[in-house]
């Protein structure tokens, strides 16, 4: 049993890791399809929530047929509202308004935020190793962050990162929640309504937006860019973060946030993009070993449980 569970810690940091390399290429496909002109920021959000509304509503038809208790569709309502809706809005509006340097650093404080918030809603317990390897992995993705940034980062918009801060804590309120209703449903039925309930929501928002989409004038590495960011970046990354969020607690599935920066760092000095210096390996050192310390803390828990 306990080699069972075990391997079950391993799989399920094995998905956090693909959601972060996931994530990590999603930052140079996705500014392809924006930097094209012809799909708007809120075209693109309500792009992904109808898509992933309507594929998870499909999958849930045909395998799942899972219903949901009356009681819960307020939770499953506010999950909706933090890990779609208010995530997802926010973080194009915020984006809009601000320097992606801004929204990087501001990003960095979601692994903070879900400890405290797991803290008082999960009981869960706060431990040195655990505030050290955030702070360590915070420190890598910093340096990695400031590593990047240009002269025409600098600028900045109060009203942007303030609208990014809401996209962060609404995601780190959701990672603590959702882990609740996880426990007691599949995955794929917390999705569908939480995405169609997304839908019905950004719908009337993006609905100018999304009439103004020029499809002809999409080339096909634009069509396989979006495709990347409706099946991989919306529905897989949900769907891994899922299954580690019933084996891990909240906190060291937020760590594994601040591999996203490196990564993508990585994926554009590959691409010859960018140029691979010192600051970049330490960075990364600092980043592995502080989601090491995170996750290992996690697993010795887990074990002396078992025993």
């Amino acid at each position: 049993m306990l080699l069972l569970n075990v391997n079950d810690h391993i799989k399920a940091h094995l998905a956090l890791l693909i959601v972060a390399l996931i994530y990590g290429a999603n930052y140079l496909i996705a500014k392809s399809v924006m930097d094209t002109g012809f799909v708007k920021p809120m075209a693109f959000v309500a792009m992904r929530i109808v898509f992933a509304g309507l594929m998870f509503s499909i999958i849930h038809f045909t395998l799942i047929k899972e219903r949901i208790d009356r009681k819960d569709l307020w939770y499953i309502v506010l999950c909706a509202f933090c890990g779609v809706i208010i995530n997802q809005i926010f973080f194009f509006k915020g984006l809009h308004l601000t320097k992606p340097i801004n929204a990087s650093l501001l990003m960095t404080a979601a692994p903070v935020i879900v400890i405290i918030v797991s803290a008082i809603i999960l009981k869960e317990r706060i431990t040195a190793r655990k505030i050290f390897g955030i702070f360590i992995a915070l420190v890598g993705a910093i340096i990695i962050i400031l590593s990047n940034v240009t002269d025409t980062d600098k600028s900045s918009s109060l009203l942007g990162d303030l609208f990014i801060f809401i996209n962060v804590t609404s995601y780190a309120v959701y990672l603590v929640i959702v882990r609740k209703m996880l426990l007691k449903y599949h995955p794929y039925t917390l999705f569908k309504w939480m995405f169609l309930i997304g839908s019905i929501v950004i719908i009337p928002i993006a609905a100018g937006n999304i009439k103004e989409i020029m499809w002809s004038n999409l080339e096909a590495p634009t069509y396989l860019a979006i495709a990347y960011v409706l099946l991989l970046t919306t529905m897989a990354t949900y769907a891994l973060n899922a299954f580690a969020l019933k084996k891990l607690m909240p906190s060291v599935v937020a760590v594994y946030i601040y591999l996203q920066p490196f990564i993508a760092s990585f994926l554009s000095v590959f691409f010859e993009k960018d140029v691979l210096t010192l600051n970049k390996i330490i960075a990364g050192i600092f980043i592995f070993f502080g989601v090491y310390l995170v996750s290992i803390a996690n697993v010795e828990k887990k074990t002396k449980t078992q025993r």
